[in-house]
């Protein structure tokens, strides 16, 4: 990871079956990686992979930017339909209950850049 061989730490983490939690790390350093070089659109790839891992504001705030809502929008949507969540069935009632909470937010926002970006038919 120090010497930026993301792919081969996923392999390694796959061939090893590392939890799915040290292969979202891996996903989220080198979309980090790839957030700092401006490769936008490689980075979102890498940061969905992190869904049901890392905290989505996290992300959000990277993203959050009028350039880049198309990008976000992109997470946004995989976010809420659950696609690449993973560890979710590892969850609490508890914790789906405010996942659930949460994922009314994250429509709100997601309407809300389908708005900025005059995108009315997917609303």
């Amino acid at each position: 990871m120090k010497m930026r061989l993301y792919k081969e730490a996923q392999d390694i983490a796959v061939a090893a079956k590392f939890p799915p939690e040290v292969r979202a790390e891996i996903s989220k350093e080198c979309a980090d990686f790839l957030y700092g070089k401006k490769s936008f659109e490689e980075a979102i790839d890498k940061y969905i992979e992190t869904i049901g891992f890392l905290n989505p504001s996290y992300v959000i705030q990277r993203y959050i930017q009028v350039p880049q809502l198309d990008n976000l929008i992109k997470y946004l949507e995989k976010l809420i339909r659950g696609s690449g969540a993973t560890g979710v069935e590892n969850r609490s009632e508890a914790e789906l209950a405010s996942m659930a909470d949460y994922n009314k937010d994250y429509t709100a926002l997601l309407l809300n850049c389908y708005v900025k970006k005059e995108k009315f038919q997917a609303i």
